[in-house]
């Protein structure tokens, strides 16, 4: 019998402020409490099990990336200019990347990647920030930074390698909450129907071939679950 713990389903310390959902195994009664989403994508409660689960997911998929010679794994960061809209800003953001990566200079230096976008706020406005983890040949700074204005205007650049070994942490750090001086629920809102984290290139690949496996019961390792009250069958999947 195995008891590794699921990435999105855990026995949490209840927040007396948050809803809860109770499943039990029906073969023998063991109970597992989970959150139920609240519809703040950085809800601290709802957000623990998407970070596993993202974890979980780069884990895999950098377990199969190989760092060859003359390539890296790097950590690229985009901005742009202040607003005071985050909404827009962020679609703006996810646009411009799109046209970066169907640019020439791109497709012959990035293999692939793995993206996650941050808000911001100081006295100036709203800022948002593109977070990338890269498998790539070199590519200067400058040539990125060039391209980049071309296509948002004013905006930064900032690259650098990383270890394989802390390319997941990069990213899944600010998916655990809300970047500087904004509230949880501006940047959920700011982020409505965009995904949190996104793979292109090569690393899609890897997401395709990751296959969802059933939780067991940690108890009696079968697969039968159901909600409390209700008698529906919940399959749980990592």
């Amino acid at each position: 019998m195995h008891t590794t713990e699921n990435p999105r389903i855990t026995n949490l310390c209840h927040d007396p402020n948050h809803d809860y959902l109770t499943l039990v195994c029906s073969c023998c009664g063991q109970n597992l409490v989970v959150p139920k989403y609240c519809g703040n994508r950085f809800c601290p409660v709802c957000n623990n099990r998407r970070r596993k689960a993202v974890r979980a997911k780069l884990d895999y998929i950098l377990s199969h990336i190989i760092v060859y010679k003359r390539t890296y794994l790097s950590h690229l960061v985009l901005t742009m200019a202040s607003q005071d809209d985050p909404y827009q800003m962020t679609r703006q953001l996810v646009r411009a990347f799109r046209k970066l990566r169907q640019r020439k200079f791109w497709k012959k230096f990035m293999l692939g990647g793995a993206f996650v976008i941050e808000v911001t706020r100081s006295d100036s406005g709203y800022h948002v920030h593109m977070h990338v983890i890269l498998h790539n040949y070199y590519c200067p700074q400058r040539l990125i930074l060039k391209h980049w204005r071309k296509i948002v205007g004013r905006g930064g650049v900032f690259i650098k390698k990383i270890p394989k070994s802390a390319a997941a942490a990069y990213l899944t750090k600010y998916l655990a909450k809300p970047g500087e001086g904004v509230s949880s629920q501006i940047a959920s809102d700011s982020m409505k129907n965009l995904r949190l984290f996104n793979v292109f290139g090569t690393f899609h690949h890897y997401v395709i071939l990751m296959k969802k496996t059933p939780f067991p019961c940690p108890h009696c390792d079968k697969i039968a679950w159901q909600f409390i009250p209700q008698a529906v069958i919940y399959d749980v999947y990592t």
